[in-house]
């Protein structure tokens, strides 16, 4: 006899998805500083995670969540990942991958893929061909999986006085699609 197991994580079997609106904020909130304090504690010392995470509390990235089109994930009724896209303003025609977390239960299950990759898609129907990122380290095994590739390293501000190392990676949707 063949015992054959169903290998798709169960999380990915019923998941949803909703844009991220204001009447879930703290829900995402809560998740993403979840998600960020786990994969950045080896990264940023705490007065660098405790700048991202005002940042993330703000009500300035409230906003910003709006105008990036951000997407949830959902298992049930539960928010476990986000993820949206906006034009970046530094090259022309590219999108940029924007606030891709998944809760800490929920991570490995591939759920941040699909997560990037419908982000992606949104952004290739909109007119664009290369997706950028924005990525503290332990993110970037992630994005190289997915496609991306290094492009350069930097900071981001995420208030006054409080530079994050970042490293910029990039990715053709253009090649993405055809494949």
């Amino acid at each position: 006899m063949v015992l054959r197991l169903d290998t798709r994580p169960p999380a990915l079997t019923g998941l949803s998805f909703a844009p991220a609106g204001r009447g879930r904020l703290q829900e995402v909130r809560a998740l993403q500083i979840a998600a960020f304090r786990l994969i950045s504690r080896h990264v940023y010392d705490d007065v660098e995670a405790a700048a991202y995470e005002r940042y993330i509390a703000s009500p300035e990235h409230a906003d910003r969540q709006m105008l990036h089109q951000v997407e949830t994930a959902l298992v049930g009724d539960q928010i476990v990942g986000t993820a949206g896209w906006i034009e970046a303003t530094n090259e022309a025609r590219s999108a940029r991958l924007t606030d891709l977390f998944v809760t800490p239960l929920f991570m490995r299950m591939g759920i941040g893929r699909v997560l990037a990759a419908r982000a992606e898609r949104r952004a290739l129907d909109a007119g664009f061909g290369l997706m950028t990122a924005r990525s503290a380290s332990p993110v970037t095994g992630f994005l190289s999986r997915a496609g991306y590739t290094e492009s350069g390293r930097g900071t981001f501000s995420p208030s006054p006085g409080t530079d994050l190392p970042v490293i910029f990676m990039r990715k053709s949707l253009a090649h993405a699609a055809a494949a």
